[in-house]
């Protein structure tokens, strides 16, 4: 059985002695695997969920699209890059209506070639500016 993405973000947001880390900004990862010449689609379908995230989600500090090439496949897809400052703003940007009609028309519209691959990390080294 795999954890939601809930349930692992807050284990992440536990420090090493099971208490709740004072840094609980998490960041979702998630690729989306469009269906050949259906990228465009999506990526104007996430256009209501960024500017949610950026007009009514205080807590979503980041959330950004990118594309590549898959260089075994030669299908394009979809990278996102979420970051929450805690629990409760994950929680607010999943319960969206944005989001809520993003899923019911891209499975209406049959846009995804595989389901979606999320994953929720911390950061452990480096730096961002």
């Amino acid at each position: 059985m795999s954890a939601s993405v809930e349930d692992r973000f807050a284990k992440l947001s536990l420090s090493s002695d099971g208490k709740r880390s004072e840094d609980s900004t998490r960041i979702i990862l998630a690729t989306v695997y469009p269906k050949p010449g259906k990228t465009e689609r999506i990526i104007e379908l996430y256009q209501p969920i960024i500017k949610d995230g950026a007009d009514k989600e205080p807590g979503c500090i980041q959330f950004q699209l990118f594309v590549d090439v898959n260089p075994e496949t030669g299908n394009e897809e979809i990278f996102t890059i979420e970051k929450f400052k805690n629990l409760e703003s994950l929680r607010l940007h999943q319960q969206g209506e944005s989001l809520k009609e993003f899923n019911k028309i891209t499975a209406a519209e049959d846009l995804h070639a595989k389901p979606v691959l999320v994953h929720v990390v911390k950061p452990v080294s480096g730096f961002a500016i």
